[in-house]
C-alpha cells in the first residue's frame, strides 16, 4: 500500500469515528440537559453541549446539523489530501 492509499484509509477511519462521535453527542444532548445520575455522558463539558445546541438551533434540527458537520469535515479532509498529492 503506497502512501496515498494509506492516507485515504486513515481519512476514512477518521471520518467514520467523527460521524459516530457526532451521532453520540447529538443523540445525548437531552441526557446532558437533565443532569441525570444515570447519564453516562456527564463527563462531557457543558460547553460542548452548548455548542451542539447552538449548532442544532442554527441548522433547524439534529439531522441537518450532523449533515453540515460531515460535509465540512469531508471538505477539510479532501483539501488536505489534495495538498498531499501535490
Amino acid at each position: 500500500m503506497d502512501l496515498l492509499e494509506e492516507l485515504k484509509a486513515r481519512d476514512e477511519r477518521i471520518e467514520k469515528l467523527e460521524r459516530a462521535l457526532l451521532l453520540v453527542l447529538s443523540l445525548n444532548v437531552g441526557n446532558h440537559l437533565d443532569k441525570s445520575a444515570k447519564n453516562c455522558f456527564s463527563h462531557v463539558p457543558s460547553s460542548a453541549v452548548e455548542q451542539m445546541e447552538t449548532l442544532i438551533a442554527e441548522c433547524g434540527n439534529t439531522e441537518n446539523a450532523i449533515e453540515d458537520l460531515l460535509t465540512i469535515t469531508e471538505k477539510r479532509f479532501r483539501l488536505e489530501l489534495d495538498i498531499l498529492k501535490q
